[in-house]
Parts: structure tokens; sequence; C-alpha cells
């Protein structure tokens, strides 16, 4: 029966997963689609023969509008389903990595937690290394056996079938606890074995594996900074869309009081974003990928005009459209929505940025996790020869 929950539960995982993939490509051919419009309005808007070509330029800033406005409705959708998508995708991964409540008690895989397949099979191998020689090398050189059986009991073996289950009181929390008081009880059987027998080799190997383990470890920190800032730069775009999509929309009236109102607040609270995620990359991320990282450090939104700011802010008390500031205020406008465009482009282009940055950081996660286990199962291998010769 839980066999049969569990195929159910990677089943739907897995449509999720391609419904998101799927999903985050629309995302960039919508992004790619506006940018591209974006360009084509301010080479419109920036083309020569003003006195000349007046009205057709008036006709094709209309045409691009009215694309740019279908556009960015389309992208507000595909940016909801997107987000609806990874929320689903989030819960069915927790299903997955066990939190599920039976009577009252979390039921935890520990061997998904983390990526923790790879060091509990590791555990469990070096364990049985160990169990086949016999018990006399434990009550030589290690006092942690019984730490070890316990991590043999919970993650299994490669012959013994399906991973179990272990039962923890408040789920993944307890579980990711557990995994770390695993490995270093693992640490400390490694430890006291090797100041119990002297070989260089092995020793070497442990010192490599504890370097790959680190660098998987920073890899991984990076990334969780990346993603951070990718969040926010998807939020800010959002806000841009809905803010932009007013302006182009055929109901805009073109009032600073519409305006302010309407699309000002939702692009100060895109620019406060973009201004945030500049204070989440780390110093050391910074000095590792400084190429990807300067380009998100250093980032300054355009500024709104003076006038319209001031006009934005007093105008939710008191509205007079006849006050010079009023006046001021919409000889602005178009600056101001000037703005909202520039914004969005830089938007853009930082998350162009931020995806190679991600792809960067995958790569050099995989390199240094193939690196660790062709390590481990290299000292697997040794640990299991000096077992041997000691043991006889």
């Amino acid at each position: 029966m839980e066999q049969a929950f569990a195929a159910g539960d990677a089943a739907s995982a897995n449509q999720v997963k391609s419904e998101l993939r799927q999903a985050k490509k629309s995302s960039a051919q919508m992004i790619h689609a506006q940018k591209e419009l974006l360009d084509k309005m301010e080479r419109q808007e920036r083309g020569g023969f003003r006195r000349v070509f007046t009205i057709n330029k008036a006709a094709k800033m209309a045409k691009l509008r009215t694309k740019l406005c279908e556009k960015l409705s389309e992208s507000v959708l595909v940016d909801e389903e997107l987000q609806r998508l990874e929320r689903q995708s989030t819960a069915l991964s927790a299903t997955t990595l066990g939190t599920i409540t039976q009577n009252g008690t979390a039921v935890v895989n520990v061997s998904n937690v983390h990526g923790g397949s790879n060091s509990f099979a590791s555990s469990n191998n070096f364990g049985s290394s160990f169990a086949n020689t016999g018990n006399s090398v434990f009550s030589m050189s290690v006092t942690g056996l019984s730490s070890l059986d316990e991590t043999r009991d919970v993650s299994g073996s490669e012959s013994s079938g399906p991973v179990p289950t272990m039962r923890m009181s408040s789920g993944w929390d307890d579980a990711q606890e557990e995994l770390l008081m695993l490995e270093r009880e693992k640490e400390d059987i490694l430890n006291n074995l090797f100041q119990t027998v002297d070989m260089p080799a092995v020793l070497d190997l442990h010192a490599r594996i504890a370097s790959f383990s680190s660098e998987i470890k920073a890899v991984a920190s990076v990334k969780k900074q990346a993603d951070r800032v990718e969040e926010m730069y998807r939020k800010a775009l959002h806000l841009l869309r809905v803010a932009l999509a007013a302006v182009v929309s055929p109901n805009y009236s073109g009032s600073i009081r519409e305006f302010a109102v309407s699309s000002y607040p939702l692009a100060v609270e895109a620019g406060h974003l973009i201004e945030q995620a500049c204070h989440v990359i780390q110093p050391e991320a910074r000095r590792k990928y400084e190429a990807f990282a300067s380009e998100l450090t250093h980032v300054r939104p355009p500024k709104f005009p003076q006038p319209v700011s001031d006009f934005a802010r007093r105008s939710r008390t008191h509205y007079d459209p006849h006050s010079a500031l009023s006046i001021e205020g919409m000889r602005n406008l178009h600056a101001a929505e000037n703005v909202l465009i520039l914004l969005q482009r830089l938007v853009i282009q930082k998350l162009e940025g931020i995806e190679k940055w991600q792809a960067k950081l995958t790569k050099d996660q995989e390199a240094a996790e193939s690196a660790h286990a062709q390590m481990e199962t290299r000292l697997q291998e040794q640990v299991a020869v000096l077992a041997r010769s000691v043991s006889v």
C-alpha cells in the first residue's frame, strides 16, 4: 500500500516537474519577446526625422504598445501559473522526502534529505566492509560500533531492498539533524581508525574527501544566494509587468494622477527589490564568482523624475489638478513612463545574467559531487583492505 502511494507521489512529482519546465520555458520566451518589443519602442522613440514622420511614428508606437500590452497580459498569467507550479512542486518534494504524517508521527526517508542518499550509501558500504571482517576490528580501534550499526539500519544497502523509513517527531527538521549526526558519527569512526593505523594514502584520500565536501557545501551556499536573487528579480519583473501593462493599456487615460496611483507604487516596490538583491550575495561568493556577482551587487535602478515622485507622495492626501506640482508632474509623465521601460529592460538583463550564473554553479556542483563520489569509493576500497589486514 505504501509503495503504491509512493509510486503515485513520484508520478505526480514528475508530471509537475515537466509542467514546471514547460512554464519556465514559456516564461523565458515571454521575457525575450518583451525585450524585443521594448527595444523596438526605444528605437522608435529615438528615431530621427521626427517632423516628417510624426504621424507614422505615432501609429507605429500605438501598434507596439498594443502588442506589448498583449504580451504583458500573457506574461502575468504565465507568472501566476509558474508560481503555482513551483508551490506544488515544493509540496510534492516535501511529500517525497517523507514529510508524511501517519498517526501523528512523521515518516522521514532520510536517504532523500539534502542528497543524503550518497552519504548514507557510503556510510552503509563503509560499515559493511568492516562487518565482513569481524567485530574484532572495532574493539581494537573504534568505539562507535553501535552508531555505525544505527547508520546501517537506517540507510539500508543495495542488496536489502527498499530503503526503510525512520520515524521522527517533527519531520523535516529532525531528519536534517539526524543526517548531520550520522555524518559526524561516521567521521568519528574514520578518525578513530586513522589514529589507530597510520596509512598515508588513506589519510590523503580522507583529506581530499573533506576538501570536496567543503566545496560542495560552498557551491550549495552560493547557489542558494543566486536562487534568492533570482526570486527577488522575478518578483520585480512581475510588478513591472503589471505596472507597464496599465500604462500601455487602451484604457489608460495618460494622467499623472492615474500613473501615481496605479503604476508608480509597483515600480517603486520593484526598485526596492532590486536594491535589496544587491545585499544578498555574500563576500565569499563575490570573490569566487566575481564576473557574475559584480553585475548584481552594484546595480543602480533608474529613478523617476523628482516632480513625479513629489506628486505621488503629496497626492495621497491632497490632489489639485491645477497646482504647480500637478502641472510639473504632467510635463515629466512621459519620462516617468520611460523609466518603467528602462526598469523592465534592466531586470530582464539581470535575469539573463543570473541564468548563466546558475548554469555555472550547477556545473561546478556536479563536478565537485562527482569527484567526491570517486574519492569516497577509493576510500572505501582502502578502508576495506585496511580492515582485512588488521583483522588477520
